[in-house]
């Protein structure tokens, strides 16, 4: 980045875009005209007192189960992939795609 200028990037276009350090932050998007609500500031480095986020711990070797209620079958799934959007097998919609091995989710059987 060069100095003397700030690099924003719109969430809506994708695209990213540097202003002057004394002009004030911009009011849309220079390419698709986005309002300010959808620019971001990009930084080369993390400013001083904001604390990083931390990375999600997945487990290895892992898969995340679904069920089909429509064919029955089992979906397995990589962890930090998301659900399925229709099944794989009989290509039912993802509403009919319930997670199994999540405890505290989806119906309770039993009295």
């Amino acid at each position: 980045m060069a100095v003397g200028v700030r690099k924003f990037k719109c969430l809506q276009c994708g695209k990213e875009f540097e202003i002057p350090e004394n002009l004030p932050e911009p009011n849309f998007c220079p390419y698709c005209g986005a309002p300010k609500a959808k620019i971001v500031r990009v930084y080369e480095t993390i400013p001083q007192g904001v604390p990083s986020l931390p990375t999600p711990q997945y487990p290895t070797g892992q898969m995340k189960r679904f069920l089909c209620s429509q064919c029955n079958n089992i979906i397995e799934v990589p962890y930090g992939q998301p659900k399925p959007s229709s099944c794989p097998y009989c290509g039912a919609p993802g509403y009919m795609i319930h997670r199994l091995d999540k405890p505290g989710w989806g119906r309770r059987w039993g009295p």
